[in-house]
């Protein structure tokens, strides 16, 4: 199947490579996705079932995300892969073609560097999760983030029926996560699916002075979160 150039892939500003990817800034985009060998432990997963359109334009398939703290960091990658149904009655169509696809809930101050991998297949699951990540087929091909805060994350990695995704890898400065509905969409076909995103934290300093006849003493609350494994 001929596959399609997209005019708005064409379109998009792409950054001169560097060694390393940096991170996307709110408005940026990128055709620089490093490959990367991911390892960690996997601390959140989602699949989600997702189709729309008719006929031979059908699109059907499965949106699979993974959270996973590296090796030797405290703070999260977000990973990313679609899989389309083959063609059938109950599986895609025949020209059926996911060319791109945002994901939401990475604004500001959540930082974004993009990368890639075509397996995950190494990661701890604590003897708790199942990996839904599978082995992909198709490269990413470029990435970008929505202008204003940079909330929502897209990923340029045409993929026809019965194809599957290389993974798509946020790596983020958080350190927490939540599972919230959020908004994935599909070639402009915007769905609303329970994800796993970044727990954005509000400092809350707590100071209490106590007050005595002959003294004054200044205690200082510290409050430890452990983060809890998600899954969906």
């Amino acid at each position: 199947m001929k596959r399609i150039v997209l005019a708005a892939l064409a379109a998009i500003a792409l950054q001169v490579a560097p060694a390393q990817a940096t991170p996307l800034a709110p408005g940026g985009s990128t055709n620089n996705i490093p490959t990367i060998t991911e390892t960690g432990i996997i601390e959140g997963t989602v699949s989600t079932q997702f189709s729309y359109g008719s006929g031979d334009n059908r699109v059907s398939g499965v949106l699979r995300e993974v959270v996973v703290q590296p090796t030797g960091s405290n703070t999260l990658d977000f990973l990313f892969q679609v899989a389309l149904r083959p063609v059938g009655p109950n599986g895609s169509g025949i020209n059926a073609m996911l060319n791109m696809f945002t994901v939401s809930g990475f604004g500001l101050p959540t930082t974004t560097d993009i990368f890639q991998t075509s397996s995950a297949s190494n990661l701890d699951d604590q003897g708790f999760f199942t990996n839904p990540l599978k082995t992909g087929t198709q490269p990413v091909m470029a990435a970008s983030r929505s202008p204003g805060t940079g909330d929502g994350v897209t990923f340029f990695d045409p993929t026809a029926a019965g194809e599957t995704s290389f993974i798509g890898i946020i790596k983020t400065n958080a350190t927490g996560l939540s599972s919230a509905p959020g908004t994935v969409t599909f070639d402009g076909n915007t769905l609303v699916f329970n994800t796993l995103v970044p727990a954005v934290s509000i400092p809350e300093p707590v100071t209490m002075v106590l007050w005595g006849g002959s003294f004054a003493g200044l205690a200082c609350l510290g409050v430890y979160r452990r983060r809890k494994a998600v899954t969906v």
